[in-house]
């Protein structure tokens, strides 16, 4: 929705006659009668808004105003009967006067009075409110609220938010806001969530909020009435609501600030009151250049309650510029500026007195003291740390450097310093120290990257960090990670190990299960051999041709089963073979079905039922397939160990996969007794296990398996009715997995 838009127009009094000058009110001597007809309920705003036109009409008119106001229930005008005991009250109330102006507030009070213009014949209107253009005649003050400014300033100010959630009532004006801001939470920038919860009563609405998420924020629109007919005052239900709710509520309302909305691009009442009753003074002045159209400040302002900022860990620095924060409390120096200023300056002279004496006395000594303090700590520093330093200035220059051990260097110090970086490193690691140097002298933060040195015992790994230290002068700090690297290289290669044999032994608990699977084909192509010598060996029942066809469909079969074999052997092998690792996009569904597959016969043996439920198309994730069968199948096994001890009805095992956003998840839950009390906490330790047999490395090697590919492995439900494990990894093309290296061992 645009801005605050403002539409002055006089369809009902003024005729095309050119504009007259504004005469002053001592000229007018006939009283004015004016009545205000509100759409508010008693109340302070209303109050404020009735005080604005009162003030700004009477400072206008002053004794000659006759000034009459009446507050109407908006959320029972749309009720027939009400709208005929209203019509017959006002009728009743002023029939005796002749208005020389009716104000009317909103579309509702408009679209009444067009309905009932018995009530006051020949009187000129001016109207204002919300989304009241185009719906009335007369002159007019139209404005919008703005939902997608409140919204807008709420994702800025908590930019961790997932989910806005729209609490409106059922009363027309209702509904229309509804429908605005509906249309601005689905504009919304980033993956946010729009949900509603419209029509329901206040109890009901403080249990749905109570429940709200961490990362939803709440947009209330107003509520005053619900679906069943029960009519509220809209501020207590926001009292109500703020009370309870765990997440921050945003409003759209000057008034609804201070009834426990964080804030938001708050349209103003008040404002937008006496911009109607400037234009009312013109009116009845008799300028006619009053009522022409013409466009009027934004009626909406962003303000903030500093209660709700500090509830909610809110940063001032978040908010939109120029915002308002009230109810703050006032600090004692606010408080009391005056008394406490002319005691901190009697405090300060004093001070001042007295330092100035023993300043001169002491500030060389402790200087001295300092200075040789610092000199001790930084040696000790220098000492202790293994790294170079090296100090550069803007030409790239070496001035000064730092080496425990002057042997380690690449070069002797008298052949560096003085002379550029070009001069002394290989051409193209120069180029790179070159780009670094000069990345760092322009950067606030520190710069850092990794390369290799020949030296005399060979290639050696570096990390070089890079900060500015002065405006011409750049710090380089350059560590060994060579031994580093060879440590994580033989750490990969154990892990590789242990990862191998515990698919070696995951095979051997399946061996039953693939020994029958391996029989069937062998068992076919057996049947159907000794069916061809039967049928070689039998009398010729047949012409030639015929035996041949036969022979021929029965080495097909033979064929097909010794394919069939040979995939379930190459499925072994490949599991069992020490092969390099090798990341591509594939499925986790078809990962799913190779792991069914192959723990299908051992889990039947077992008496577990198993329920497969595959989200259709998922986006493939880059991983090494064989890797990511020992994950889910070693999963599979410990869920189907840990459902042994209860009766053969009540084994089930569930395999489901899903996709959240970027990250595809694999989760499989059993229905066995759960982990131990003290367990959860241990369940990831090495060589911690639950099992009798069990080696305590499986879901210590998954997880590192997982995390290897830029995911997570975690148990998210332990209960007395079963455990769930899920492992996350990320989609192919998405930010973690681009940043994952391939591996080989």
């Amino acid at each position: 929705m645009s801005g605050a838009a403002v539409l002055l127009c006089a369809a009902c009094l003024l005729a095309s006659a050119p504009p007259a000058a504004v005469r002053p009110a001592a000229t007018i001597a006939a009283p004015k009668h004016v009545l205000v007809l509100t759409y508010l309920r008693r109340g302070a705003t209303l109050a404020a808004v009735d005080d604005t036109y009162r003030r700004v009409l009477s400072d206008a008119l002053g004794d000659r105003l006759d000034y009459y106001t009446e507050s109407i229930d908006g959320a029972r005008l749309a009720d027939p009967v009400y709208q005929q005991a209203l019509r017959a009250y006002l009728q009743a109330r002023y029939a005796p006067l002749h208005f020389d102006l009716l104000i009317a507030t909103s579309p509702a009070v408009i679209t009444f009075l067009d309905h009932a213009r018995d009530l006051f014949p020949g009187a000129p209107r001016v109207f204002n409110g919300p989304d009241a253009d185009g719906e009335a005649s007369g002159a007019g003050e139209v404005s919008h609220p703005d939902f997608g400014k409140t919204i807008g300033a709420a994702l800025q100010a908590q930019p961790l938010t997932k989910q806005i959630v729209l609490v409106s009532g059922l009363a027309p004006a209702e509904s229309r806001y509804h429908a605005a801001a509906w249309a601005a939470c689905l504009a919304a920038a980033g993956p946010i969530t729009c949900r509603d919860l419209v029509g329901l009563a206040p109890a009901d609405l403080e249990d749905a909020i109570r429940r709200l998420p961490a990362d939803a924020i709440v947009l209330y629109v107003n509520v005053s009435s619900d679906a069943v007919g029960g009519q509220y005052a809209a501020l207590d239900v926001l009292d109500r609501l703020a009370a309870a709710t765990p997440v921050p509520i945003y409003g759209w309302h000057e008034s609804m600030l201070g009834h426990g909305i964080v804030g938001g691009y708050l349209f103003s009442s008040v404002a937008l009151a006496r911009e109607t009753a400037e234009m009312a003074v013109r009116i009845l002045n008799g300028d006619r250049g009053g009522a022409a159209p013409s466009r009027h400040g934004d009626p909406n302002a962003f303000e903030f309650d500093a209660r709700q900022l500090v509830r909610y860990h809110i940063a001032t620095a978040l908010l939109p510029p120029a915002s308002r924060v009230l109810f703050g409390q006032p600090s004692i120096w606010a408080a009391r500026r005056g008394t406490l200023a002319l005691v901190a300056s009697i405090v300060a002279l004093q001070l001042v007195l007295v330092s100035a004496l023993l300043v001169q006395q002491r500030s060389r000594r402790q200087a001295e003291r300092a200075l040789h303090t610092t000199e001790v700590r930084t040696s000790a520093i220098l000492r202790v740390l293994p790294d170079l330093m090296f100090v550069f200035d803007r030409d790239l220059v070496y001035v000064d450097y730092y080496a425990r051990d002057p042997r380690v260097l690449f070069a002797p110090p008298d052949q560096f310093l003085g002379r550029t970086i070009a001069q002394i490193m290989p051409p193209e690691l120069a180029r790179r120290f070159e780009s670094l140097l000069h990345a760092a002298f322009e950067s606030d933060e520190p710069v850092s990257m990794e390369y290799t040195l020949p030296l005399e015992d060979g290639d050696r790994l570096f990390e070089c960090r890079t900060v500015r230290a002065e405006q011409n002068t750049v710090i380089a700090i350059v560590r060994d990670l060579t031994e580093r690297q060879r440590a994580e290289e033989k750490l990969q290669l154990v892990q590789g190990e242990l990862a191998h044999a515990l698919r070696v032994r995951s095979l051997g608990e399946l061996a039953a299960g693939i020994a029958h699977e391996v029989n069937q084909p062998l068992s076919a192509m057996v049947a159907n051999a000794q069916a061809g010598l039967r049928l070689l060996g039998a009398p010729p029942a047949s012409g030639p041709e015929t035996i041949r066809t036969v022979l021929k469909d029965v080495l097909k079969d033979v064929v097909a089963d010794g394919n069939r074999a040979s995939g379930i052997i190459s499925r072994i092998r490949d599991n069992v073979n020490r092969a390099p690792l090798v990341r591509v996009p594939l499925s986790v569904n078809d990962i799913i079905d190779e792991v069914v597959a192959l723990s299908g016969r051992t889990l039947g043996t077992r008496h577990v039922t198993m329920d497969v439920d595959k989200a259709p198309d998922l986006a493939h994730v880059t991983a090494d397939r064989i890797q990511l069968q020992q994950v889910l199948l070693n999963l599979v096994l410990n869920a189907a160990d840990a459902l042994q001890p209860l009766p053969p009805r009540n084994r089930r095992l569930r395999i489901r996969s899903s996709q959240r956003g970027d990250t595809v998840a694999v989760a499989v839950e059993d229905s066995g007794p759960g982990l131990p009390d003290d367990s959860p906490g241990l369940t990831f330790t090495p060589f911690f296990t639950t099992k009798p047999n069990g080696m305590g490395l499986g879901l210590t090697i998954s997880r590192s398996i997982v995390e290897a590919h830029g995911g997570r492995l975690a148990l998210i439900r332990n209960s007395p009715y079963g455990a769930t494990f899920e492992f996350e990894l990320p989609v192919t093309g998405s930010t973690t997995a681009s940043r994952l290296i391939p591996e080989s061992s």
